[in-house]
């Protein structure tokens, strides 16, 4: 968000980072510089497969309204770090210096009080990202368009997991077991006639671990029923 409108620059700038490996990233220490040398720290972690919001202030859209928190707030090291409207180079570097990640945006893509998001038709491997990855967010953030700490109408990862299941029975029950990928979360679902569908009552969601996992069930009395297991990121709503 390099242009809030609803609140100044210095009360409502924000980035996002996400985290697409499977494990927790501490990022104590980490730095934000931008092509004029400016740099600003900031430290946190990001859990596997979730957003990490991080601002120019602790209450981004003013007055204390929803989603306004950042999970942390940048503090300037060297210079006034601010996201220029005019165009802008962004990197994030680790403890050591190393970088990490990187967005460049030109000005003719900001549009006032808006904010610009990754989206479906580019992925982002490497972490370094430029204007033809986002499109502007459609989210409501206050007066402004955005959504800092969800997906909004974001889609990525674009690589969706599958899973393999296998399935037993026993006298009295039913189990689904399935090998699970970390950040991705799996529930399981039933349908009278595949067309709608509703969770199984009494089984918490699966938060995957890379290990193995299963769900399982009484053996249910009727046996038209159908199942699914569905997966989501951790920071998919």
């Amino acid at each position: 968000m390099a242009d809030p409108q609803q609140v100044g620059d210095a009360t409502g700038e924000y980035l996002e980072l996400f985290n697409q490996t499977g494990n927790p990233i501490d990022m104590t220490g980490w730095r934000i510089i931008d092509r004029g040398g400016n740099a600003a720290t900031f430290s946190g972690v990001v859990a596997p497969g979730d957003l990490f919001v991080v601002g120019v202030s602790g209450d981004l859209n003013g007055g204390g309204n929803p989603g306004g928190a950042p999970d942390a707030v940048w503090t300037d090291e060297t210079g006034d770090l601010t996201l220029t409207n005019s165009g802008e180079i962004i990197g994030i570097l680790d403890a050591n210096g190393d970088l990490v990640a990187s967005t460049a945006y030109e000005g003719s893509a900001i549009s006032p009080g808006t904010s610009r998001e990754i989206h479906i038709a580019n992925g982002h491997p490497s972490g370094q990202t430029d204007d033809t990855r986002y499109s502007a967010s459609v989210t409501a953030f206050g007066a402004d368009l955005g959504s800092p700490g969800t997906r909004g109408s974001s889609t990525f990862p674009l690589v969706v997991p599958t899973v393999e299941i296998s399935t037993s029975v026993a006298p009295a029950e039913l189990s689904f077991d399935f090998a699970t990928r970390p950040a991705v979360t799996y529930s399981l679902w039933k349908s009278p006639d595949l067309d709608a569908w509703s969770p199984v009552e009494d089984l918490e969601p699966w938060i995957g671990d890379g290990g193995g996992a299963a769900f399982v069930l009484p053996m249910p009395g009727d046996p038209s029923l159908f199942y699914q297991i569905r997966l989501r990121y951790a920071a998919q709503p």
